[in-house]
């Protein structure tokens, strides 16, 4: 599986280019430049994606989510954790509102 350099934001979920993308698109195996170009795609700071670790917190009552963002600095996508409560649901699976 490729370790995709290249991605862009949609709803704040990060999206990679799919196979499909790298060899349906009328280009024959679009470079990632080409990519970019065409679909919006931007690059991916994997450096900054593999340093990052999560923070600690009580895993019984918290959960760490993935949060995609676009560094205006250096236009590439970066990644944070945000850590959240997890939610609580009753015995019909509806979620506690508060």
């Amino acid at each position: 599986m490729r370790e995709h350099e290249i991605g862009r934001l949609e709803n704040g979920r990060l999206v990679v280019p799919t196979e499909r993308e790298y060899k349906g698109i009328v280009i024959s195996n679009p470079t990632n430049e080409q990519l970019k170009f065409l679909r919006g795609y931007f690059d991916i700071d994997r450096e900054q994606i593999n340093s990052l670790s999560i923070p600690e917190f009580d895993e019984t009552t918290h959960m760490a989510v993935d949060v995609y963002f676009m560094n205006t600095e250096t236009n590439k996508i970066n990644k944070r954790y945000d850590i959240v409560e997890i939610p609580k649901y009753d015995e019909q699976g509806v979620q506690f509102q508060d």
